[in-house]
């Protein structure tokens, strides 16, 4: 838990450990898209600042 939502740095790192440790890779993507698609519209925030889903290893634990 980042403590500050309006800090979209510490919110995508925040929500990159929930992702990385949650056990349901679709759970898990949407987690990764609720951030890119919704949190991020809401808040001022760079295209650094969204999560790079594409990246990420669904189902490879």
């Amino acid at each position: 838990k980042s403590g500050d939502v309006k800090n979209p740095k510490a919110t995508k790192i925040s929500v990159t450990e929930a992702i990385q440790t949650e056990e349901d890779p679709r759970y898990a993507e949407c987690m990764g898209i609720l951030h890119n698609e919704i949190y991020t519209h809401y808040i001022a925030c760079q295209e650094e600042d969204k999560i790079s889903l594409h990246r990420v290893q669904w189902g490879k634990k």
